[in-house]
């Protein structure tokens, strides 16, 4: 199964925040590849909000973005090349790096659960939710190279931003997550968009 590079794009365009200010600012610095100035912004924040899952969901980003990139896989030659893509060339992901990132969605999604309970009206917690599975598909699918395996968070990234619009139809941030999904369920191989079911989705490029 094969990834186009506008998907690609388009899920890593779609780790961008709304909210601004310091995680604004962190983002900004992740986009220049400055990782570790986006490590030094959001390291202050954390430490003040520690129940903000949308902090924990950026220290996520870091981590992805930067093994993204020392793995080559934002290159524009990586990119245009299917094979290099959903080939069976190996990529070594930082064991450090990986489980640093995979603790960092696990503490967001603790936080983003904790304030569903407390407000299950949490419009950041929802959308915590959808940055992070958002991200494990994005690892699952361009370094581990398990594509189909990356489904499965891809749903479940797709099912909190329904709920999201449903909840609060003025968070347009969650559309990203929805028309993503449209996206590429209609780049799916016919045989697997048959067992492939995404609420609400008919799969259209």
């Amino acid at each position: 199964m094969k990834f186009s590079l506008r998907l690609i794009a388009a899920l890593l365009a779609g780790l961008s925040l709304a909210s601004g200010g310091v995680i604004e600012d962190a983002f900004q610095r992740l986009y220049n590849f400055d990782f570790a100035g986006s490590h030094r912004t959001l390291d202050p924040y954390i430490r003040d909000n520690p129940s903000d899952p949308l902090g924990h969901s950026t220290r996520a980003a870091i981590y992805l973005f930067s093994e993204l990139d020392r793995l080559q896989v934002l290159a524009g030659e990586f990119l245009t090349d299917d094979k290099r893509i959903s080939g069976d060339d190996v990529l070594e992901p930082n064991p450090v790096v990986r489980d640093k990132f995979f603790a960092a969605i696990a503490q967001a999604q603790k936080t983003a659960e904790a304030s569903l309970l407390e407000s299950p009206n949490d419009s950041n917690a929802l959308f915590s939710f959808c940055l992070t599975e958002g991200m494990k598909t994005d690892y699952t699918a361009f370094i581990e190279k398990k594509q189909l395996r990356s489904l499965g968070s891809a749903r479940k990234a797709h099912n909190y931003a329904v709920e999201l619009i449903r909840r609060d139809p003025t968070f347009v941030d969650a559309h990203l997550t929805t028309g993503l999904t449209e996206y590429l369920v209609g780049s799916l191989p016919f045989f697997i968009r048959w067992f492939v079911r995404f609420e609400e989705v008919k799969g259209s490029k």
